[in-house]
């Protein structure tokens, strides 16, 4: 969970006397990075995922008293993961914390190699490798509180838990409403024993809170069923008089209709799955920011996993915006709204303390990207069509050491934020070699994308040694088995790998994205909603009649069961010169571009084209229009198509692979398209997203009084329907969660 260093934390009211000079040294920082950097050429295409683990207590020793809660007593086994041999050197995994003492946060222990078709078949391996591990480490340890009774831990990956912050949701219990232990949030319902011991995790919790001048404020629509306590402020609300917040519900924090919470834990306490991928140089990575920009929205619509909060069905499928509202530090002033009372500041901060340089700030630090890098001939400044806030010292230092216009904006919105965790050992840095100042903003900005410049080096032999410029792909949620997180691991690897080969313009405004990321967040989008994306996805090496010479995907699939691929495709045309096709008229993709700062990338500057251009026309209804999930991931007549687009790339990148026809061979290609049929069958409705199957479980429980309630026995049989599917061992279940032909497969394929 970004930066995590050892010392002591500063307290929000210290830590703002030093946001002028952690900005200031953070902008040196920043330029020294790119400077150390900007011969770094060719580097290899590597990637990595992140997976974040619930450790839950399973305690079924009284039927009729069953009950799933958060362990908040077994986070001891970091240390051990963390210092064992041989977790990070013989089994290649590495372990990490993260924000709830409930959590663990699990990574590969060396990037994977894009270019090599082995490594796409080891991720799943990796992956089942790192549960096993924290497996083998709690049933051969003594676990305090449970041995040699009924009760049982598991790493469960869900997106959510269904009652943080309800009676009895941890072990050993912890939610007394009375607990004075809850100073960092002042939470209602949870305090400071689920949170991180690490002295960062709480400091930042009450940073948050002291900047804003109040407690967070989440409200995510309740889900209103037929007997569901609605039109009031939540009545499950319980009053206490600790804390001088204790009665923001009353004054307008608690909407109606709504399930309110009050603390971070209730957004950073929700599990991920996060790619890190490293392109070429920095031209590329710009371009292939750019390029996956417009499909946040729509992975996070695909990925949905997470109906449930604070013991209540809700309106929405995803956690988004309750993680963005959970960490939302901005003041009255910069939300633009009054404070919920006279006694609440509106400059925020602790005892009337001022802080400087107020303005209106239209997002969270947690949210979607504000801009495009502008890494591409392709892009246009339009695109840009948002209000994105900047720091004008930024901005301008940026712009007379060499940043471009589009680098220099992207980094000046990051630096509107304060800092708020800075330790104070950290404080004094060598400018030269340091990259914490920078790193302090940097990584507390949580947006759908994270653009990563490498760190300083001091000579050009560093560049092999150290990560180059990358990518994080952040808005999916994780999903329930390690075949599934592999699957959409591999699917947006093989997207980059795909959109780097063919250079694809997938440009639409900003604005859209936006757009997209809301309804991204409603019932059952991936079915129900309709997203903008661009019309004509022109290519560089690319014509749309070489995409539809591609194997349909059905037909792949029907041969792969039969245990083979046909991989004869027709012969093309294509010069892969640069050349593209844009609303019938051919374009050079060089264009002519000028570009005279030492990291202007290609297509920055003055680039003209003798294609049609947007000519001031901000009616973009020429370039994009509203499609499907099912259309833009799987395509249509008029459509190529997200999985079309990638078997095209294998097929041409991984020939020899495709083409073998030995048996072990087959096997992976199985499992590779299998992959892709996750993806295909979960955009076709074919098969449900983990909301609509944890929803539908939920309504069809027996014990479900249609409140909209989900109580303790529910709760824990979700919870046990969940560790069965991780588990594989259950071909019913199996057929209703992954369909008939992949649950066919996991059984008679397990790794």
């Amino acid at each position: 969970m970004g930066l995590l260093s050892q010392g002591t934390p500063l307290p929000f009211e210290q830590s703002q006397k030093y946001s002028s000079l952690v900005h200031h040294h953070g902008r040196i920082q920043l330029l020294q990075m790119f400077k150390s950097n900007q011969n770094r050429n060719n580097s290899p295409f590597l990637w990595g995922d992140e997976v974040e683990y619930f450790l839950l207590f399973f305690d079924n020793k009284d039927y009729n008293n069953r009950n799933a809660s958060l362990s908040i007593d077994s986070d001891y086994i970091l240390d051990e993961l963390q210092n064992s041999d041989k977790t990070t050197q013989s089994l290649d995994v590495s372990f990490h914390p993260e924000y709830g003492r409930f959590m663990l946060e699990a990574t590969p222990g060396n990037p994977y190699n894009g270019s090599v078709f082995s490594d796409f078949l080891y991720v799943e391996k990796n992956m089942i490798s790192r549960r096993n591990i924290i497996l083998d480490f709690l049933n051969n340890r003594n676990i305090p509180g449970y041995k040699n009774s009924n009760k049982d831990v598991y790493p469960l990956t869900l997106t959510s838990f269904p009652r943080l912050g309800c009676s009895n949701f941890t072990f050993p219990q912890s939610s007394n409403h009375l607990d004075k232990s809850t100073d960092a949030a002042k939470s209602l319902f949870v305090n400071n024993k689920v949170i991180n011991r690490h002295p960062r995790f709480a400091t930042l919790t009450k940073n948050i809170r002291n900047r804003r001048g109040s407690k967070v404020s989440i409200n995510i629509p309740l889900f209103i069923d037929q007997h569901t306590n609605s039109s009031t402020i939540d009545q499950s609300i319980t009053n206490r008089l600790i804390y001088f917040e204790d009665n923001e519900h009353l004054l307008g924090a608690a909407k109606p209709n709504h399930i309110y919470m009050d603390a971070m834990v209730f957004g950073m306490g929700c599990s991920c799955l996060q790619i890190t991928m490293q392109a070429p140089n920095l031209s590329r990575s710009r371009y292939l920011y750019d390029s996956l920009a417009p499909l946040t929205p729509i992975m996070l619509s695909l990925s949905a996993a997470a109906p449930v909060f604070r013991g209540f069905l809700s309106n929405q499928d995803v956690r988004w915006n309750v993680i963005s509202m959970a960490v939302d530090d901005r003041t009255p002033i910069e939300r633009g709204v009054n404070p919920l009372d006279s006694n609440h500041k509106p400059s925020g901060g602790i005892n009337g303390l001022q802080i400087n340089n107020l303005i209106r700030i239209q997002k969270s630090r947690y949210d979607s990207i504000d801009q495009y890098l502008g890494g591409s001939p392709n892009f246009k400044s339009l695109y840009n069509d948002i209000n994105s806030e900047k720091d004008s010292s930024t901005f301008n230092y940026l712009i007379q050491n060499g940043f471009d216009h589009q680098l220099s904006s992207h980094f000046a919105h990051l630096f509107i934020r304060d800092p708020i965790s800075l330790f104070s050992e950290k404080i004094k840095q060598d400018d030269s070699i340091d990259t914490d100042h920078f790193e302090n903003i940097q990584s507390t900005n949580w947006q759908t994308l994270r653009f990563k410049p490498p760190s300083t080096v001091t000579t050009e032999d560093d560049f092999s040694k150290s990560p180059g410029w990358r990518v994080e792909f952040r808005p999916m949620e994780i999903q329930i088995t390690d075949f599934e997180n592999a699957a959409y691991s591999v699917f947006m690897i093989l997207v980059a790998r795909a959109i780097l080969k063919y250079k694809p313009n997938f440009y639409i405004p900003i604005s859209s994205i936006d757009a997209n990321m809301k309804l991204a967040h409603n019932v059952n989008s991936a079915l129900n909603e309709k997203f903008y994306f661009r019309k004509d996805l022109t290519f560089e090496n690319l014509t749309f009649d070489q995409m539809e010479t591609t194997n349909g995907s059905k037909n792949i699939n029907k041969q792969l069961l039969n245990g083979y691929v046909n991989q004869k495709t027709k012969e093309t045309d294509s010069n892969g010169n640069g050349i593209h096709k844009a609303n019938g008229n051919t374009i050079n993709g060089n264009g002519i571009c000028k570009a005279n700062g030492i990291f202007k990338a290609n297509g920055n500057g003055i680039c003209k084209t003798n294609g049609n251009a947007l000519n001031g026309n901000k009616n973009f209804s020429h370039i994009q229009q509203k499609y499907s999930v099912n259309e833009i991931v799987n395509g249509s007549k008029s459509f190529i198509g997200l999985i079309p687009f990638v078997k095209r790339f294998l097929n041409e990148e991984f020939a020899q692979e495709m083409n073998s026809k030995l048996e072990k061979d087959l096997a992976n290609k199985e499992r590779i398209f299998m992959y892709l049929l996750l993806i295909e069958k979960r955009a076709s409705g074919e098969i449900p997203t983990i909301a609509s199957y944890i929803r539908n479980f939920i309504l069809t429980h027996k014990d479900y009084k249609k409140d909209s309630v989900v109580s303790e026995t529910i709760n824990y049989d979700l919870c046990m329907r969940a560790k069965s599917i991780t588990q594989l061992d259950n071909e019913e279940i199996l057929n209703g969660f992954f369909g008939l032909d992949i649950t066919q497969f996991l059984l008679r394929s397990k790794i």
